[in-house]
């Protein structure tokens, strides 16, 4: 009995405009899912390519893999078998492993027609349709590596064509160039984006796992400071120096609790100086407007005293419109840029105090530091700094170096104080030992 031929699922789903790439998701949405890998049955390798695959076999004391090759005149696969190696000399995973490798030599992997493109193309289409849809501060830093690094490397390839052992001679290159073990662990999840994107749409793209791809790791010694708080001492010192509007802005940061992109964000609307409240609704992104990092930043908190009594003084100074921003951009309509507002004022400021190793994030750790000092339950913690995670919320609890310094000076004292009474006692048994002699 003939099989029935497999029909194509719908795609009306989809938009694309460009005939290559929806012929592409045509061919590739055919049901040719392998079968899964369970113990007790037949083994099967991974699929390799389109539509090929292979079963590995026990046969007497070695492992052998079986395959189809291609179609001969008549339409017959002539079935192929392959010894991989002695039972005693790999276990099945490692049998397995050199299967695919002897189907990627022995019986190419077909791409069904339309499934692939030059790889500039799918780069061109990602940026076009997908990139706009993520947040604003993640599309200028994935757009940034897309143009800069990842569009020329395989360019002239075809999508395909970027498999793992590719990857991984990438990332290696980088490695040896220099380039951060930070740096590339970033730039290897916006390409996984870009292949995993296009695996979802049925193109022919191989999306690396954590079994074939090992990103590196840094082997440097770091020598900065790890504590990333201010001191009470330091904060006194950086209000103090600091001039308006940047010492709202720090004191903002510091009594609040606010992230730089938060409190930029802040419209005179979002304050109320009779009732004493603040709304956290928005934060400001590249000199724009934008959403909050989380659900859980958005909240309405309690302006403390000492920073509601300097907001009304400020208020009063500078003035402005109620829907204006408090700190707005000297050049155009919109809040000031996060990052002319580090490099410009916050940066010289902290080089003139000597103080090293921190940034603007330091004055909410300040506040996360000093309330866990003070005894701050993780769960008010956590609703103070507006963390989704509790996880991150528990960096704030870690010791200070004073801290440590004063646990382990206590911890030495008391063995101090347990050593003297050893070393005491055996001048007493000394004197027992001798009466017995007697």
């Amino acid at each position: 009995m003939a099989r029935p031929k497999r029909t194509p699922r719908d795609k009306s789903h989809l938009t694309l405009d460009d005939a290559a790439l929806a012929a592409a998701i045509e061919a590739a949405m055919l049901d040719s899912t392998a079968p899964r890998f369970e113990p007790g049955k037949r083994r099967r390798i991974a699929r390799i390519g389109y539509g090929q695959q292979g079963v590995v076999r026990r046969r007497g004391n070695t492992w052998r893999v079986q395959y189809r090759g291609e179609p001969d005149e008549h339409g017959r696969r002539k079935q192929h078998s392959v010894r991989l190696g002695f039972i005693d000399d790999m276990n099945l995973e490692q049998a397995r492993a050199v299967a695919v490798r002897v189907l990627e030599s022995n019986a190419p992997a077909r791409i069904a027609p339309g499934t692939s493109c030059l790889w500039e193309d799918w780069v061109d289409r990602f940026v076009a349709l997908y990139l706009p849809m993520l947040r604003r501060s993640s599309q200028e830093s994935a757009g940034s590596i897309i143009r800069v690094h990842l569009r020329k490397e395989f360019a002239g390839r075809l999508l395909h064509d970027v498999t793992p052992g590719r990857v991984q001679t990438l990332l290696a290159k980088w490695k040896l160039q220099g380039v951060a073990a930070s740096t590339i662990r970033a730039r290897y999840s916006v390409l996984c984006r870009l292949l995993g994107q296009a695996a979802f749409l049925g193109l022919s793209a191989h999306v690396p796992d954590a079994k074939q791809v090992r990103l590196p790791r840094s082997d440097a010694v770091d020598l900065r400071r790890r504590n990333r708080a201010f001191s009470t001492d330091e904060l006194d010192k950086i209000l103090e120096a600091a001039e308006e509007p940047w010492l709202t802005l720090f004191k903002i940061m510091g009594f609040a609790g606010l992230r730089i992109g938060e409190a930029l964000g802040l419209r005179w609307n979002d304050i109320n100086l009779d009732t004493g409240r603040m709304r956290i609704v928005r934060q400001a992104v590249a000199g724009r407007e934008t959403a909050l990092k989380t659900d859980s930043s958005m909240a309405d908190r309690a302006i403390p005293p000492a920073l509601l009594e300097h907001l009304r003084g400020f208020r009063a100074q500078h003035g402005g419109a109620a829907e204006g921003f408090l700190f707005p951009s000297p050049v155009k309509a919109g809040p000031r840029h996060a990052s002319g507002v580090r490099k410009r004022h916050l940066a010289p400021l902290l080089k003139r105090l000597g103080v090293t190793g921190r940034s603007s994030h330091a004055f909410r750790h300040w506040l996360g530091v000093t309330a866990a000092r003070e005894g701050t339950p993780i769960p008010a913690l956590q609703q103070v700094l507006r963390h989704r995670d509790r996880r991150s919320t528990e960096i704030y609890t870690t010791l200070s170096t004073a801290d440590a310094d004063a646990a382990l000076a206590r911890a030495t004292s008391r063995y101090v104080r347990g050593a003297r009474k050893v070393l005491s006692a055996p001048e007493k048994r000394n004197d027992d030992e001798t009466e017995d002699s007697e």
